[in-house]
């Protein structure tokens, strides 16, 4: 079987390891593969390396799935501190409209911006809230302010800090995810070039 994708390797390998008992069964002496790099492998070391490589496949589709889940809390996180950013923005323009806090009012981002360009402006809401209820209250409006679902500066403090964590998390789960791919493709490598040896040894050995 050839090798034509990245998902043909194990298959392919459990062939090669079939095709191998028959030919040690065939020979005097048990068949060695000799690399480039002049490392010898034998059959049982090759099913050492099918095991690993089954192994980090698996790995490597968890850290990716970890990766998905991660990213997927950061847009439902996203999605919650937008609404209480805009509802704010709302009050402000309401009650604080021809005031200097008005000058002060941030631009709301959008989900896909980056972690830096989508806080910013909540950090810069979180200090106006702050300042608003030290400030005398507005006709109509009890301070210190809260939202209509009864978060405070402080609970948009920790939505701050919670996406902020989330995004550190998902930066450590893609480079777990980066080693993952590198220790599998260099196992890949490995596997191919003694794929290669081995179907340059076998007429050789078994000429006669």
């Amino acid at each position: 079987m050839p090798l034509t994708h990245i998902n043909s390797y194990l298959p392919t390998l459990n062939e090669f390891i079939a095709h191998w008992a028959q030919v040690n069964a065939a020979l005097p002496s048990d068949l060695v593969v000799k690399t480039p790099d002049q490392t010898v492998t034998t059959r049982a070391d090759f099913i050492a390396l099918r095991e690993t490589l089954k192994t980090q496949f698996q790995d490597l589709i968890g850290h990716l799935n970890e990766k998905e889940t991660i990213r997927g809390g950061i847009r439902i996180d996203k999605t919650g501190i937008l609404a209480h950013f805009n509802e704010f923005n709302a009050l402000l323009d309401s009650y604080w409209v021809c005031t200097p806090y008005i000058r002060a009012r941030a631009k709301a981002p959008s989900h896909r911006d980056g972690e830096v360009k989508f806080l910013t402006p909540m950090h810069y809401t979180y200090f106006l809230w702050g300042k608003l209820n030290t400030a005398p209250a507005p006709p109509g409006l009890t301070l210190p302010l809260v939202l209509s679902d009864g978060t405070t500066v402080e609970d948009f403090a920790s939505e701050i800090a919670s996406l902020r964590t989330a995004h550190v998390t998902e930066a450590a789960a893609n480079q777990d995810a980066v080693l993952a791919r590198g220790a599998r493709d260099a196992t890949l490598a490995k596997a191919r070039a003694i794929l290669i040896a081995y179907r340059k040894v076998v007429p050789a050995r078994c000429a006669p």
